[in-house]
Parts: structure tokens; sequence; C-alpha cells
């Protein structure tokens, strides 16, 4: 009997839904702070400690307002609007020639088609190439 047992993850429930249960799971993956959406798509992966939720994002290539980006105003690409976080990572892209100039946007996915997509970084491209 114990060999056809399922295996899993112990994990805390803290609540339900009908015949959904909702689960505390580590988040792994996302920067500190960062704040999912509901709706907002994420893979349950195994990690040294136990089991976690990552991130699932889709990387857009295009050029960002440096001034919007301060001010971490709502982008509007591919016809969905995206938002920032203050926990969304700016980061710099090294200068490498032939290399695009484009900055690169990492959205994380979400399940709702009509709601904006979050920002979780941003990769800047390097001032000399533009």
């Amino acid at each position: 009997m114990a060999g056809d047992r399922e295996q899993g993850h112990v994990v805390t429930v803290v609540g339900q839904e009908g015949q959904n249960v909702l689960v505390a799971v580590p988040m792994v993956g996302f920067p500190e702070g960062f704040q999912l959406s509901p709706g907002a798509r994420v893979m349950l992966v195994s990690t040294p400690s136990g089991i976690g939720v990552g991130p699932i994002v889709r990387a857009m290539r295009v050029r960002v307002p440096p001034e919007g980006l301060e001010r971490r105003e709502a982008l509007n690409l591919e016809g969905r609007q995206q938002v920032f976080q203050e926990a969304t990572v700016v980061t710099e892209q090294p200068a490498v020639e032939g290399a695009a100039d484009e900055d690169i946007v990492f959205v994380i996915e979400s399940a709702d088609p009509e709601g904006p997509e979050q920002v979780m970084g941003v990769r800047r491209v390097h001032p000399e190439r533009r």
C-alpha cells in the first residue's frame, strides 16, 4: 500500500473557497517586496527547502521613456497596460557592439486578458547604445 501513495509536499492551508483550497507557498525568483495581483500566473517549483511558486514571465523588447520609468508610470505595450511597483527591478544591459538598442521589459503572465500586466523588471539599454 505504501508504494501506491502519491508523493507531494506539505503546505499550510490558509483558506477554502468551495472545493478550492488556498495554501501558503513561498515565492521564489521574485524581487523582494513584489506583490502579485489576482489572476497572476505562477508555476509550482521544487526547491532544496521545499515547494515554492516562481514567476511566469514574458519579455518584450521596447523603448521605455526614462522619465516614465523614473516615475514608475504605466506603459501601454502590445495593446495592454503594464504597471510598475516599487519592487520592480530596473537594471542596465552592458554595452555590447551589435546588440539591440531596445530595453527589455519582463511582465508577469496574467489570466486576466483585460487587466493590466505587472512589470517584474526592466533591463535598460546602456546609454552608449542609444
